[in-house]
C-alpha cells in the first residue's frame, strides 16, 4: 500500500477510535523506533531538520541563506486543516522524567487549507527546549472532524541530539546572499580583454555558488559588451571572447551547458574614443540573468517570514 495513503488510514482510524477521549495524542513509542523519526539535510542555501510524526504527519525547522538566516517551523499533516483553530507549543517533561513544569513557548491560529507555521523566535524556543530533553506539545482543538475535541501532536526529545548538531553545522555553510542578490550580476573585464576584474570574479563566483544550489534555475543568459576597440568587428570578437570566458566558469564549476545562452553585443555607433577613460572601464562588462523554473521555486526563500506565534512584546 502508498505509504501516504497508509498514514491516512492510520490517521483516521486513530481519530475516530478515540472520540470519545478528550484528547488524542501523537507521540513516538518508547522504544528504538523513535530514534529514527528525526532526520537532517543540509546545503549551502538550505538546513532542514525534520520530524516524522506516528500517524500524523511531517515536521520542518529550516533555516535559509541570506543575510538574514530566518529560522521556521513548519507542520505538514496528512489530514489538512478543514476548520480554523489556535495550536499551542508547550515545552513538557517527557513521561519518563516527573520532574519540571509546563511552559508556553508560543501559540498560533491556524486556518482552514494553510499548514502551522510557526516564526524565528518561536521555533528557537521549541529546539532550545528539545535540546534540554523535552517534549514540545503542539495542542488545537478540531472543531469539525471531532466535535471539538484536542489533537496534540508531539515532538520527542528521543534521537534529537545528532541530527540537532548536524543541523547547527550546517548553518555555518550557508551563503550570505540569495536569489535576488544574484538574479542579475553586472561583471566589469580589464580594458580591451577577457580577464575579469578582481572585484567581478567575486560576484561571478557567488551566482555560480547560487546556482549549482537552487534545481529551480531554468537559464542563464550571458549579454557581454565591448566597445573600446575602433571597428565594430573586433569589439563583437571580443564580446564573444568575454561569453566564451562566462561558458567556460560555468561548466567548469559543473553546470549544465544546455542552461546558458549567450548575446554578444558591440555598438555600430559608440566609439572607445567617445568615450572618457572611467566610461571605457564601466562599457567594458557582461550582465548575467537568471531565470527561473516557477513550479519548482521556494518562494520562502525570498519573502521576509514574520516572527508568527509570539506575542508583542514578548520576543
Amino acid at each position: 500500500m502508498d505509504k501516504v495513503v497508509l498514514g491516512f488510514s492510520l490517521m483516521l482510524a486513530a481519530l475516530f477510535s478515540c472520540s470519545a477521549t478528550a484528547q488524542i495524542r501523537f507521540e513516538a513509542p518508547l522504544n528504538a523506533s523513535a530514534h529514527r523519526l528525526w532526520s537532517q539535510q543540509s546545503s549551502e542555501i538550505s538546513c532542514v531538520l525534520s520530524y516524522a510524526f506516528p500517524e500524523y504527519g511531517r515536521a520542518d525547522f529550516v533555516m535559509l541563506s541570506g543575510a538574514n538566516k530566518q529560522l521556521s517551523l513548519e507542520i505538514f499533516p496528512l489530514l489538512a486543516l478543514n476548520s480554523d483553530s489556535q495550536m499551542r507549543a508547550v515545552a513538557t517533561p517527557p513521561e519518563w522524567k516527573f520532574n519540571g513544569q509546563e511552559e508556553e513557548l508560543a501559540r498560533i491560529k491556524l486556518y482552514q487549507g494553510f499548514n502551522p507555521f510557526f516564526g524565528n523566535t518561536a521555533a528557537w524556543r521549541m529546539l532550545g527546549a528539545l535540546a534540554k530533553g523535552k517534549q514540545i506539545m503542539l495542542p488545537f482543538t478540531d472543531t469539525k472532524r471531532l466535535r471539538g475535541e484536542t489533537v496534540v501532536p508531539i515532538l520527542s526529545p528521543l534521537g534529537f541530539n545528532r541530527p540537532f548538531q548536524d543541523f547547527l553545522k550546517c548553518q555555518q555553510q550557508l551563503l550570505d546572499y540569495g536569489f535576488k542578490e544574484v538574479r542579475m550580476v553586472a561583471l566589469h573585464f580589464n580594458e580591451g580583454s577577457s580577464e575579469l576584474t578582481h572585484e567581478a570574479e567575486h560576484a561571478l563566483q557567488q551566482q555560480i555558488n547560487y546556482v549549482k544550489q537552487d534545481p529551480s534555475i531554468s537559464s542563464i543568459t550571458l549579454r557581454t559588451f565591448a566597445f573600446e576597440r575602433k571597428l565594430r568587428d573586433d569589439n563583437l570578437a571580443l564580446a564573444k571572447e568575454r561569453a566564451a570566458t562566462l561558458r567556460q566558469r560555468y561548466e567548469a564549476a559543473g553546470v549544465s551547458a544546455a542552461l546558458i545562452k549567450e548575446e554578444a553585443i558591440a555598438d555600430r555607433q559608440l566609439r572607445a574614443d567617445d568615450l572618457t577613460a572611467e566610461q571605457r572601464r564601466n562599457a567594458a562588462r557582461a550582465i548575467i540573468t537568471l531565470s527561473r523554473d516557477p513550479y519548482k521555486v521556494n518562494r520562502a526563500h525570498e519573502v521576509m517570514i514574520p516572527d508568527i506565534g509570539i506575542a508583542d512584546g514578548d520576543a
